[in-house]
């Protein structure tokens, strides 16, 4: 385990399990145990527990004692604002400066985990698990283990922060910066649903909630309907409905019809996607960039998948060949899919590290462990993906 702050003199002492995630905190003789990212519990008369709610690797709800609130992040995933999840009430917002000192804010921020949605300690550091991150110089306190691009002169600084790009890099790790939010394709509308299919249809909602100083709170309910092209190169039709209500009983139905011409679209599902068939399904990871594509138990990629050794007599549920994350999804329930696309997210970082000389040091790694589960490519891919 990389070397990790135990302490603060006088302000705060830290405790790490063998991976080197923290678990505990005690911090002005409070004393907070973390088990995971959803669940952490603040030990005193009574105790305080706080469970955190997700939707991907975003925050959406945090729910603290009987307080539910609402979390909004803004595009480097970090805390803007929380609201009242029963009505609708602005409950705090905060703004940062670029490198994460704050800038304002308003009411009681109900988490820790703000700029980069990252923990903010007592100490003024930000906790970004392989390292602490201090956001008045806009540096790490300890050198970075990874060297992301000997081939970039910013990433020589091991002590800088996203390569001194703070407004567009995030490092959720501590280790490895990437954009949160890629720039979308050409003559795609911005943050589309996954593909389905030729001619299919996929309805998406979402309710975001605000408040004007002086004004009522506002609710904005947004259901969006996308219909893909029957054909390859078609028009791609968007309907938006937004309908706004506020405490004054005030309400407005907007709808607006967008087409947008498409002159490629990516292969669909139930078609041939390299050698598939019957049951895969190919989607855009945002995040990497990567594509992910899920095989179905039939297919000779599973079989092959299932012949690895793991060490599970399963063989392999996923597996990551750059750009592709591989998954089984018939091996697992709906809501497990997206934890192991984390796991292998990192395995694509890992393989544009090292590029050619990946798959021979996991292989010496494995050799050398005598497992393939605890191979430090593995540790390290548990430990930033939480799982």
């Amino acid at each position: 385990m990389a070397n990790r702050l135990t302490g603060v003199t006088g302000s705060a002492a830290f405790v790490y399990d063998g991976d080197g995630k923290r678990v505990k905190k005690t911090e002005n003789n409070q004393t907070t145990i973390y088990v995971n990212k959803y669940y952490e519990k603040k030990i005193g008369t009574p105790d305080e527990i706080t469970l955190y709610y997700y939707l991907g690797n975003r925050l959406v709800a945090l729910k603290k004692g009987t307080n539910l609130r609402y979390v909004s992040q803004d595009h480097l995933t970090g805390t803007s604002v929380t609201s009242d999840a029963t009505t609708g009430n602005l409950v705090a917002s905060i703004k940062y400066f670029p490198f994460g000192d704050r800038r304002n804010s308003t009411g009681t921020i109900d988490t820790d985990r703000q700029f980069t949605g990252q923990r903010l300690d007592g100490t003024g550091l930000y906790y970004y698990g392989a390292r602490y991150y201090d956001p008045g110089i806009g540096k790490f306190i300890s050198a970075d283990t990874i060297v992301q691009s000997p081939a970039n002169p910013q990433t020589m600084n091991r002590y800088a922060y996203v390569t001194n790009n703070p407004l567009r890099y995030i490092d959720p790790s501590g280790m490895v910066q990437f954009s949160p939010a890629p720039d979308p394709p050409a003559n795609v509308i911005s943050e589309p649903p996954w593909f389905t299919g030729p001619g299919q249809t996929v309805t998406s909602t979402s309710t975001t909630a605000s408040q004007t100083p002086s004004g009522p709170a506002i609710v904005n309910n947004e259901t969006s309907t996308t219909t893909w092209p029957a054909t390859p190169a078609g028009t791609l039709a968007v309907t938006t409905t937004v309908t706004t209500v506020n405490t004054s009983g005030g309400k407005v139905t907007t709808t607006n019809q967008t087409a947008v011409t498409m002159p490629s679209l990516p292969k669909a599902p139930n078609t041939d996607v390299g050698g598939g068939g019957p049951g895969w399904t190919v989607q855009p990871d945002r995040w990497s960039g990567a594509m992910i594509v899920k095989v179905p138990e039939s297919s000779l990629v599973a079989g092959v998948m299932r012949q690895l050794p793991t060490g599970s007599p399963d063989g392999a549920g996923g597996v990551t060949v750059n750009p592709f994350i591989i998954v089984r999804q018939e091996i697992f329930q709906p809501e497990e899919i997206p934890l192991i696309v984390d796991h292998e997210r990192v395995h694509i970082y890992q393989q544009r590290v090292l590029g050619p000389y990946f798959l021979p040091a996991y292989g010496l790694a494995s050799l050398v462990t005598w497992s393939y589960d605890n191979n430090v490519f593995e540790i390290m891919a548990r430990w930033i993906s939480g799982d």
